[in-house]
């Protein structure tokens, strides 16, 4: 089974342009130089195992990472939490507890279109559900599983270049980036499994999930009006694409 894992980790940074200014007080838990990724997970590793660390202090040179800027300085990194995230293949024991996520999370914002009471999968039906599905993810957090996602390719020769795309996240789990370490790797298996292009659809409300989207290359192809209605107010949904 292919697992990957992730650190999610709540930080504040506080850049010097050298030594000198530092405060005496912080202490040294690491001084050394990060060249790669791997190094970076190394360090990852560590912090989780220490979970009294306070205070992280990285010497970098020109490394390009989302929080680190390219520049030759001193970096001090304060952990506020750090959280490890499993991204996986769903398994049919999964079955239960995917259907109470998705249930929750339709009973926490209105971005479905069912109502939560209409959505009645049985574990069977679920088991089913994730034996046909090209490709289904599970997010997990210390043993919860978080988030899904599901890719499903076209089922005929004319329409198996392209896949449908769905994506489900707890709301007391946004804002942690799972929503972009289950993007990442579903365009990793649609690139390696013939997949030109990868379809959705969105409330165009949800500007949150919009930008995301869009953040990964995902252009709008079109708008479909009016043709969700909840309690009597029409909404509207985009429709996405991204060609790999």
């Amino acid at each position: 089974m292919n697992i990957k894992i992730h650190y999610l980790v709540n930080i504040t940074f506080i850049f010097y342009e050298n030594i000198t200014k530092l405060n005496g007080e912080w202490k040294y838990i690491f001084k050394r130089i990060i060249i790669n990724q791997e190094e970076l997970i190394s360090i990852c590793d560590e912090i989780f195992r220490r979970t009294v660390l306070k205070v992280l202090i990285i010497h970098f040179i020109a490394i390009k990472f989302e929080f680190l800027y390219e520049k030759i300085g001193v970096v001090i990194i304060m952990v506020q939490s750090i959280k490890k995230l499993i991204i996986r293949e769903a398994k049919i024991g999964d079955a239960n507890e995917i259907i109470k996520l998705v249930k929750k999370v339709m009973g926490e914002v209105q971005f479905f279109t069912k109502e939560s009471e209409e959505f009645n999968l049985t574990v069977e039906q679920e088991i089913e559900y994730i034996k046909k599905t090209s490709l289904f993810l599970i997010a997990e957090m210390e043993g919860k599983i978080v988030g899904c996602t599901t890719l499903q390719k076209g089922n005929s020769i004319r329409t198996r270049h392209v896949s449908t795309f769905g994506i489900t996240i707890l709301k007391e789990y946004s804002g942690l980036k799972i929503g972009s370490a289950l993007i990442k790797r579903v365009i990793e298996w649609a690139k390696v499994n013939e997949i030109e292009k990868i379809e959705l659809e969105v409330f165009s409300k949800n500007v949150v999930a919009i930008g995301l989207y869009k953040k990964f290359g995902f252009i709008v192809e079109g708008v479909r009006n009016k043709n969700i209605k909840i309690n009597g107010n029409y909404e509207d949904t985009l429709l996405l694409a991204k060609f790999l």
